[in-house]
C-alpha cells in the first residue's frame, strides 16, 4: 500500500489563507504563492496571518496573461494591505511580477511597523518574532 506524500512547510505561527476566484488553476498558482508566503515569513517573522487574493484576467491589447495581487497582513496587531498588478506573455511571469510587486509594497511596509517594535528586525539580519 502507497503512502501518500504530504507537504509540510514551515511559516513560523503565520496562518494563511488563499483565494483564487475565476481562477481555474490552483495547482499552477500555488507554487508561486507558497514560495510568496515563504518569502515574507523570512523576512518578518512577527506575521500573524497572510490573506492572498488572486484575481485572473486577459490585458486586453495582446491578449497577456494578468493578474491582480492583493494581500492583507496582520502584525503586531496593525493590518496591511497591499495590491500589485501586472501582465505578461506567460501566465507564470505575470504572477511572478504581481507578486514581487507586492514583496515589495509589503517589506517597506513592514520594515516601518518593525522598526517600532525594539528587536523585530524586518528585513535585517537579526531575527523577527
Amino acid at each position: 500500500m502507497a503512502v501518500p506524500r504530504v507537504r509540510l512547510a514551515h511559516f513560523y505561527a503565520m496562518h494563511i489563507s488563499i483565494l483564487l476566484p475565476e481562477t481555474h488553476s490552483f495547482r499552477d498558482l500555488e507554487q508561486s504563492v507558497f514560495a510568496f508566503t515563504n518569502r515574507l515569513s523570512g523576512y518578518c517573522g512577527s506575521i500573524e496571518s497572510c490573506g492572498v487574493v488572486i484575481e485572473s484576467s486577459t490585458a486586453s491589447e495582446r491578449q497577456q496573461a494578468a493578474f491582480t495581487v492583493k494581500a492583507a497582513l496582520k502584525v503586531f496587531g496593525e493590518t496591511v494591505v497591499v495590491t500589485g498588478k501586472a501582465s505578461a506573455e506567460r501566465r507564470e511571469d505575470a504572477m511572478a511580477k504581481a507578486l514581487d510587486d507586492v514583496f515589495g509594497q509589503a517589506s517597506r511596509r513592514l520594515e516601518a511597523i518593525g522598526n517600532a517594535h525594539v528587536g523585530c528586525g524586518c528585513g535585517r539580519d537579526s531575527a523577527c518574532g
